[in-house]
Order: structure tokens, then C-alpha cells, then sequence
């Protein structure tokens, strides 16, 4: 965007500090809570400070065991086993089920190449730690020596550089009109990346830092942010005479590549619509501005706990609730460890007299010796001490209870009725600790689904050239299609996403081979359909071989079976039988030469006689005649 004046980008950054003030203090609770929590759970700082200061300096232990980091794992891992995955399903009339699923392909191919597993574990993991994570779409080149653009998914690692609209009400960002994404970076990057544009001058002098608001400057560093805006527009659409429908700044900017191909508006109309607009600031002045395609800020939240209070929205993860019960687990074994650490002693009881090397008897508390000596009948006794602080470990054992209890699992104490229990029992357990932190789950689950219609949204700006692209296919294999070309075109229809968890491909071939071979062992005649199949869906070295070589078994036996080969008395036979009427066809055929050289000498006989012509015909009919009865014709 090269026509902004100077005036514009001062209104831009004006707006941008406002906005940005406005997201920190909307933002101020949750993201202070965040980090005390991701310091509890993933740095194990579970002890109060006042409380730890005071117990570390006088000499006194404190014990950290963190059990919460186990139950977000927990909760992340099952995350990772069942992959959300994204299909296309057509809406209109102009879309159909077969550019869904080259669509479909497309996305799992932009998922392959932006290593998206890694985004949708870190957004997961922070979701289920602090409260929220991110996922973010961009627009890149595909190569570094290629014009074509592609779509892609980006992570993002810091979950606080990102700030959201506060005035947001939706669970996936479909509803902001504001956000921004912070970089903190310092002098040298700055000017290598926005060149002598930005003022170097004041960046020497240090009169750029004393320009800058407070949050945007941090010693020799600085912020950049991207500001992104959302502003309701109306918009001109065309319906062309191929049935495509286009914008009409886009119709114009193209109008001489669409007369060429003799393609026509035949019906146009005015609709509302969004525009995103991404400014890069810094706190003193916009650096540049780009307009994005689509109607969505391409920033996806996903959410932990999330609910509102008094209009103030909060974000929670899975182990808020149980702090207070991790930092009373922490204490009580801590004490209980104190009090064994610090018991006395058994002290020897012995006569008088009696201990030979008082000295070593005082140190055979600590050290090893082989034998001690003493004098008289009676040898010395120790006085029985129990050191056991039962209260203390029964006080630990609760609050592990309740860990789990607030978190919602099933704790990992052992379970003395488990042996009578049945595996449905067992199951039964399991799955309702799967229900209780499902919507962690879940949550990713929708923030991919809007990632989708994000990324549906640019597929008409981005890919909107014939073009030979790689789609990806659900077992992972990959082919090459052409797009725009007339039969599969992504520039038209309207399609919708829906996005599915369940367990990953691999893991499903697995269970489809375990089921299957259960389903050969109780019918073995099902083996004809069942073994390609079977060997399809092994993860052995050359188990693709043996599949074709399966069908290639099976598609044999359904061929027709060849026709009876005749024996050799029956060749012998054919032989002489053909032979023999070949034999009567030429002498046949000798026969008629002769009859028929006969009739024209005849003919030429009665012509040389002077006869009229229909003397002659007459004559060669009733010789044609004769021969015909002769010879039985």
C-alpha cells in the first residue's frame, strides 16, 4: 500500500498505540496469571517466594516433586495421537466433490511443507499450560527461485507476543477486527530490515529510544509490532460468462487477459465484506503497510479453559485448580523428609565399663566398622525408635488425591480393587478421564477448522494460475495434478471445512491390520478378499509386493477358464477333414473354370454365326442353364 500519506500513517500509528494499550490492559490478568502458571508447571517454581527465601536460609530443605507437568503431557500427548484432520466438502452449485478433495490435498500438502504437526503441538501444549496457544497463516513464496506463492502454516512459539481483540466474543477469532504479533529486536536488525527508511539517526543518537512509549523500548532493544486490522467494506462482485465470479478491481486489473479469452461480466452486484490490512509499526512510526487477501486476521487462538465473568474473559489451564494441592504435596513431603533427616539417633544402652573403644561405639552411627568390641556377658543394646512420620505422609498422600481430583484424572496410586475389576471397568475409568480434559482437544479442534476456512479464503488470490501442484493424500502418498485447467478450478464454488480427531493414519492401519487378522482367524474364508488387504495395510518391507501379488491371485481366478484342448486322434481328424475339403473345393473349382470357359466359346460361336443379339443371349442363358442343373448350383 505505496499511497498512504505521511498524514495517513501518523492517524495508522496514532491508532495502533491506542489499540495496543487497550489489548495490554485487557489482556493484563490473564497473561500474569499465565506466567506464574508456566513457571508452576514447566519450571517447577511451585514454592512461594517469601517461603522458600526464609527455609533456604535457614539450612532447611525445599522439596519440589512436580506432578501437574505429567498430567498436561498427558493431555498434549493424547493431542498428539489424535491428529485433527481437515476435508473440503462443495457448497454451491459451482463446486464439486472432486476439487473438494484436490483442496483437501492441497491442505495436507501446505501441512507437509509448513511442518504443521509442530504448530498444532506447541499451540496444544501452551493451551493446556498457560491458557492459550497460537497458530498463524502466511503468505510466502514456494521456493526461493520460483514466482509461485503458496499458503502456510506458521508456529508460534511465543505464546505472549501475540495480543488479541479484546472486544472478541468467538471461541476461533472468526470476530476480530484487531490484533498484533511483537518482535523484540535490537538496533542492527532493526535497520537491516527496514533500511534507511527507518531513522538511523536517532537510533545513534539515542533520541529514537527517548521517542518511543513505554512498553516499546527495552534497553538497546525495541518492539516491532504487526498491527492488524479488520474494516467492514462494500465491494463490487461480477459474475462472468464462465461461470467464475470475480471482484471487480480484479476484473480490471485483468480485463485485456480476460477479453483474450473472450471472457465477459453478465451480471454484477454490491456486497458487504472485510478488509485485512497488516501494518508493521514500531512505537515512533508505520513502517510499511500490506493488504492481506481474505476476510479473517489469519491469527487462530486456541483456547484451555476459557470463560467470562463480568464481562472479562479468562483463560485457564489444566492445572490451575490444582496449585494449592501441588504446593501441599510439595510441603508435606518435605517435612516428612525433615523429620526422618533430622531424628535422633538410637542411642546404645550398655553397663558401665563395658564398651571397649568408647570412641568407635559413638561413631558406629556413620561409620562401617566390621566388629565392636565390649566387656562382660550382656552386649550392648540399642533403644528401639520409630521415626515414622505417619501424619505427615498421610497428609502427602491426600493432597496427591487431590491433584488429580481438581485436575480431573484418574491418579496414578495403586489400585487395590483393580484386580477385581473387569477391562470394560478399566476402560470405563480411562474414558472418563479422556472426557474430563477432552475439550482441550477440542478446542484445537475448532481453531483448525477456522485455520481451514482461513486458508480456503486465500486459495482464490493464491492459486489462481494453471499450475502443476502436489497434493497429499490421507495414507500420505503424493501426486501431481494440474489446476485451473479447465476441470479442476479453485477459483470458483464455495466450499466448507470440516475437521475430524480421531487417531492418525498410521494408527489406523494398525488397528485395520490387527482387526483383520482377528476376522482371518475366525473365517478363513474370507481370506480372498481380506488378504490384499491385510497386506496393504502391514508396515512390512515389501508388503506392497505381496498385496499385488494377492490381487494378482485373486483377478486370476476370476478370468474364464480357457476353452477344452482337443486330443490328438481329434487334431489328426480336423486335419484330414480339412484337407479333404480343401481337396473338393479346388477340384470344384477346376470345374467351373471349365464350365465357364465353356460358355463363352459358345457365346462367341453363336456371335461369329451372325446371329442377332438376342439370338446370342438366348443361347448363353440356356448354356448357363444346363451348367447350373449339371453341376447342382
Amino acid at each position: 500500500m505505496d499511497d498512504l500519506t505521511d498524514v495517513d500513517k501518523a492517524d495508522i500509528h496514532a491508532q495502533a498505540l491506542a489499540d495496543f494499550k487497550r489489548c495490554q490492559d485487557a489482556e493484563a490478568r490473564n497473561r500474569n496469571d499465565s506466567r506464574e502458571l508456566i513457571r508452576f508447571v514447566n519450571l517447577s517454581e511451585q514454592w512461594p517466594d517469601d517461603v522458600r527465601r526464609a527455609r533456604e536460609r535457614d539450612g532447611r530443605p525445599c522439596l519440589t516433586i512436580n506432578k501437574v507437568k505429567k498430567l498436561v503431557r498427558q493431555v498434549c500427548n493424547e493431542a498428539r495421537q489424535n491428529k485433527p484432520s481437515i476435508k473440503i466438502k462443495p457448497v454451491d452449485y459451482r463446486a464439486d466433490n472432486d476439487t473438494a478433495d484436490i483442496l483437501s490435498g492441497i491442505i495436507r500438502n501446505i501441512e507437509y511443507i509448513s511442518n504443521a504437526d509442530a504448530a498444532y503441538d506447541t499451540a496444544i501444549e501452551h493451551a493446556a499450560t498457560g491458557g492459550v496457544g497460537y497458530l498463524r497463516v502466511t503468505i510466502d513464496y514456494a521456493y526461493d527461485d520460483v514466482f509461485d506463492l503458496d499458503v502456510k502454516i506458521q508456529r508460534v512459539a511465543d505464546q505472549f507476543s501475540v495480543y488479541g481483540d479484546p472486544d472478541s466474543q468467538a471461541e476461533d477469532s472468526r470476530d476480530w477486527n484487531t490484533a498484533f504479533v511483537t518482535e523484540w529486536i535490537d538496533h542492527e536488525e532493526f535497520e537491516r530490515r527496514f533500511g534507511e527508511d527507518a531513522d538511523k539517526s536517532n537510533f545513534e543518537s539515542g533520541d529514537y529510544l527517548q521517542q518511543l512509549p513505554d512498553g516499546w523500548r527495552d534497553g538497546d532493544r525495541v518492539m516491532v509490532a504487526e498491527y492488524w486490522t479488520r474494516e467492514p467494506i462494500t465491494k463490487t462482485i461480477m459474475q462472468l460468462n464462465n461461470g467464475q465470479v470475480v471482484d471487480a478491481e480484479v476484473y480490471q486489473q485483468h480485463a485485456a487477459q480476460f477479453l483474450i479469452q473472450s471472457i465477459t461480466p453478465v451480471n454484477q452486484r454490491t456486497v458487504n465484506s472485510h478488509k485485512v490490512i497488516q501494518h508493521i509499526v514500531s512505537g515512533a512510526e508505520v513502517l510499511e503497510s500490506n493488504e492481506f487477501p481474505g476476510c479473517y486476521i489469519p491469527i487462530i487462538p486456541v483456547y484451555g479453559n476459557d470463560f467470562i465473568v463480568d464481562g472479562k474473559r479468562y483463560l485457564r489451564g489444566l492445572a490451575w485448580d490444582s496449585m494449592d494441592s501441588q504446593r501441599m504435596y510439595n510441603y508435606w513431603r518435605t517435612v516428612s523428609t525433615e523429620m526422618v533427616a533430622l531424628a535422633p539417633k538410637a542411642p546404645w544402652i550398655a553397663r558401665q565399663g563395658s564398651l571397649i573403644d568408647p570412641a568407635k561405639w559413638e561413631r558406629s552411627g556413620q561409620d562401617n566398622y566390621a566388629y565392636l568390641e565390649y566387656r562382660g556377658d550382656l552386649p550392648p543394646q540399642r533403644q528401639p525408635f520409630d521415626p515414622s512420620p505417619m501424619g505427615a505422609v498421610s497428609e502427602a498422600m491426600s493432597a496427591d488425591g487431590d491433584i488429580y481430583a481438581t485436575a480431573g484424572m484418574v491418579g496414578d496410586q495403586p489400585d487395590q480393587t483393580a484386580a477385581n475389576q473387569s477391562g470394560a471397568a478399566i476402560w470405563a475409568k480411562k474414558a472418563s478421564t479422556d472426557t474430563n480434559t477432552y475439550h482441550f482437544v477440542d478446542n484445537l479442534v475448532r481453531a483448525i477448522r477456522h485455520m481451514g476456512r482461513v486458508i480456503v479464503g486465500l486459495v482464490p488470490y493464491v492459486y489462481n494460475q494453471q499450475r502443476i501442484m502436489r497434493i497429499v493424500g490421507e495414507d500420505g502418498e503424493q501426486q501431481q495434478v494440474e489446476v485451473n485447467n479447465g476441470i479442476y478450478d479453485l477459483t470458483a464454488g464455495k466450499y466448507d471445512v470440516i475437521v475430524t480427531a480421531g487417531a492418525s493414519y498410521a494408527s489406523r492401519r494398525e488397528e485395520a491390520a490387527y482387526q483383520m487378522s482377528e476376522l482371518l482367524r475366525t473365517y478363513p474364508d474370507a481370506a480372498p478378499v481380506v488378504a490384499p488387504l491385510l497386506a496393504k495395510n502391514l508396515d512390512w518391507p515389501e508388503a506392497d509386493k505381496i498385496r499385488k501379488q494377492f490381487e494378482a491371485m485373486e483377478a486370476a481366478k476370476q478370468q474364464p477358464p480357457p476353452p477344452p484342448q482337443p486330443t490328438p486322434a481329434e487334431v489328426i481328424y480336423g486335419q484330414l477333414e480339412q484337407a479333404k475339403l480343401t481337396q473338393k473345393q479346388a477340384a470344384d473349382q477346376r470345374k467351373l473354370d471349365i464350365d465357364a470357359y465353356k460358355a463363352e466359346t459358345d457365346r462367341a460361336q453363336a456371335m461369329a454365326t451372325g446371329m442377332t443379339p438376342e439370338q446370342v443371349q438366348a443361347i448363353v442363358m440356356q448354356t448357363i442353364n444346363d451348367l447350373i442343373n449339371r453341376n447342382n448350383l
